[in-house]
């Protein structure tokens, strides 16, 4: 840009082609943090609502269990 602006050059047409490489860039930078996201979301979710679901799956049996129901 600094080039086509020293020589005198149109700086408009220059301006599309670098809106249009950080549009791109932008873009995969997206992809690549929405294809981390899964790996992040797998910790938590290991401690913190799959344990809670178990519980509320496994709690209602083992409460028939101690009351000698089954």
């Amino acid at each position: 840009m600094i080039a086509a602006d020293s020589v005198g050059a149109s700086i408009g047409p220059i301006l599309k082609q670098l809106s249009g490489e950080l549009r791109v860039k932008r873009s995969s930078r997206a992809e690549q943090q929405g294809a981390t996201a899964a790996t992040k979301i797998l910790i938590p979710m290991i401690f913190f609502i799959l344990p809670a679901v178990l519980v509320a799956i496994f709690a209602p049996m083992v409460l028939k269990m101690m009351k000698g129901e089954i």
